[in-house]
């Protein structure tokens, strides 16, 4: 048995600047070598790549537009140069554009195995014995760039743009965690049915 799949989800921003990417596959292979000794191996993976704004963080730019008032525009006297400040002190428009405010990379990858053999021991009938071993690694490696920008307040009457800075310092975090499970059990087990009717297990 072997199965995989793809996933590519885009934003609902303007920008688009949030994308999502996974990809998925798992393998199962059952294989019986002599009459009394079978295998078995179980391989699965999945990798996360997610790319998104750093203000991104769920429901916080949905509440920014629910909260920000009609009457504000996105740029300062409509100027697409100078991002405007809104009733809110924000500007979801700037949050969305990644190259503007900053943006988190999220990489998140999964690997686990398994593999058993079971061989039925001679001489006793109903007695077997069994090995298994699995193997689970997990990294993630995450990356937040918060970039010092600026929103701007037009001035008519000499028609300047006063800025106002946010996320102030620039500030670049990264991290990266591995994490290794390793199991192995050994067992004998006991299965036979007497007369028909009497099972001992």
């Amino acid at each position: 048995f072997l199965s995989g799949s793809y996933l590519d989800q885009r934003s609902i921003w303007e920008s688009d600047a949030t994308q999502f990417k996974r990809y998925n596959f798992r393998s199962n292979i059952s294989a019986e070598i002599t009459d009394r000794l079978t295998a078995e191996v179980n391989v699965g993976g999945i990798v996360k790549d997610l790319h998104t704004p750093v203000a991104a963080t769920p429901g916080l730019i949905i509440n920014g537009i629910r909260r920000s008032l009609p009457t504000y525009r996105a740029f300062a006297n409509g100027n697409p140069n100078y991002y405007g400040m809104n009733s809110i002190g924000a500007n979801v428009l700037a949050e969305m554009d990644d190259d503007y405010s900053g943006a988190i990379d999220d990489l998140e990858k999964e690997l686990v195995a398994s593999g058993s053999i079971n061989y039925k021991i001679p001489g006793v009938e109903g007695l077997s014995a069994k090995a298994f071993y699995s193997y689970k690694f997990e990294n993630r490696d995450l990356s937040s760039y918060r970039k010092r920008y600026e929103l701007y307040t037009y001035d008519a009457t000499d028609e300047s743009y006063a800025p106002t800075v946010l996320q102030n310092p620039t500030a670049l975090n990264k991290s990266n965690r591995n994490i290794v499970q390793t199991v192995f059990q050994g067992s004998l087990s006991y299965g036979r049915t007497f007369a028909n009717k009497h099972n001992v297990k």
